[in-house]
Formats: C-alpha cells, structure tokens, sequence
C-alpha cells in the first residue's frame, strides 16, 4: 500500500518533537523544555498518534473517511493524497529511523544534507556537528 518512508521521529537535535501522521498538519514541533517537563504527556501523544497509525493501516477504509471528513475531501481521494508514502508504525521507527546501517537512517538522511550544504557552500562552518550527535532516541525507545 505505501512505497516510501515517512518516518515519525521523536527527537531531533535533543530540542524538538516531529512527529509525522496527519496528511494536513504534518508535524508536532516541541521545545525541550515541554519535553523535559512533559515527557509523559509527550509519550502519551506519540502513543495515540501510534494507534491511529495502526488503525489506518488495519482499516484503511474508515481511516479514510474520517481523514477526509477532517480536510474537507471525498474519501476516495485520500488513496491518491497517500500514494507513495508509508507511514511508519511504532515498532517501524524504533529500527528504521535510529538504526544508523538502515537505509533510511536519519543519521544518514542528516549527513547526506550536511555535506550537500556544504557542497552547495551554504554554510558557515567548515566542520559542522556530526549528526550522530544530534539525535537522542530516549522517548521512542520507552514505547
């Protein structure tokens, strides 16, 4: 049903939420701060959107529905608004996105846009951060 990765990550540079489902609002954006002290509210939302993943993908039909109902579409427009993207489940982000031999490792997905930058010369430091650096794993490994 769908071809490519749309992963759900859960930290990134140890500042902010992102946290890809909804075909319209795209991400949740969070400070570190509400996720220091927020983590189990945080954690309770990534559970949810969680479940609704699972539900689109066991019910796709009612999924779509309710989708379309919410962004003022038919339903049967959504399977063409979704083609090509996967979203990933819980357990698909916990090995995909943070395994940094997988393919679509976003270690690796960081890096390939750090040297494409510098490449381009659109940064300002000559020997940015190493991506491995930025990325904390904590809340999506406590699910």
């Amino acid at each position: 049903m769908y071809q490519d990765e749309c992963p759900l990550v859960p930290h990134l540079t140890k500042s902010v939420l992102l946290y890809d489902f909804h075909p319209r609002s795209g991400r949740t954006v969070s400070s570190s701060q509400v996720l220091q002290e927020r983590r189990s509210e945080v954690l309770g939302y990534m559970r949810a959107v969680g479940k609704g993943v699972s539900f689109t993908k066991s019910n796709p039909q009612e999924a779509y529905k309710i989708i379309a109902k919410d962004i003022g579409v038919k339903p049967e427009e959504i399977p063409a608004q979704l083609a090509g993207i996967r979203v990933m489940d819980i357990e698909g982000n916990k090995t995909i996105p943070f395994n940094a031999n997988h393919s679509l490792s976003l270690v690796k997905s960081l890096r390939a846009a750090t040297e494409t930058l510098k490449s381009l010369g659109k940064t300002r430091n000559p020997n940015p951060v190493d991506a491995a650096t930025l990325i904390d794993d904590s809340l999506i490994k406590s699910l």
